[in-house]
């Protein structure tokens, strides 16, 4: 089941484990809640291989956590939904004028807002058959 788009969070600086964990401890609830009981056991997290998405500190604070994840190989044909959203919110960032780091922001905030849930649902759903087309089996972390 797909939910939409969880909040636009924008980092400012150098991101390492413990910024990026301190991300998910205040947005990854929020982005949690949206799902039944019966549903949140079915959640898979995933993201790519950066390194602060894969240190042990991190790794850690998933197992701690409880969190499953999809073990997402580094040379993986670009099949992550949120690419093709990031696709869509360059072609739409095309109609603002944007002079400064600041019109960058609201102009990212006004983009992610717009994009509707039928867009992410419809992507959710084309992702199995893009698996197959790719032939890509993902496992799962526990």
């Amino acid at each position: 089941m797909c939910h939409g788009l969880g909040p636009l969070v924008i980092f400012d600086g150098r991101l390492n484990s413990t910024k990026y964990i301190d991300i998910l401890e205040t947005y990854l609830p929020a982005a949690l809640q949206k799902f039944s009981p019966v549903q949140s056991g079915q959640i898979l997290y995933q993201q790519d291989n950066a390194r602060p998405h894969v240190s042990a500190v991190t790794q850690e604070y998933f197992k701690k956590k409880r969190v499953e994840r999809i073990i997402w190989p580094a040379s993986s044909p670009d099949i992550n939904i949120i690419q093709n959203i990031w696709s869509i919110t360059d072609n739409k960032l095309l109609k603002f004028t944007i002079d400064n780091i600041d019109d960058l922001k609201d102009a990212l905030k006004t983009v992610w807002s717009d994009i509707s849930n039928d867009t992410i649902r419809k992507r959710f759903e084309s992702l199995p058959g893009r698996l197959r087309q790719e032939k890509v089996s993902f496992d799962l972390i526990k």
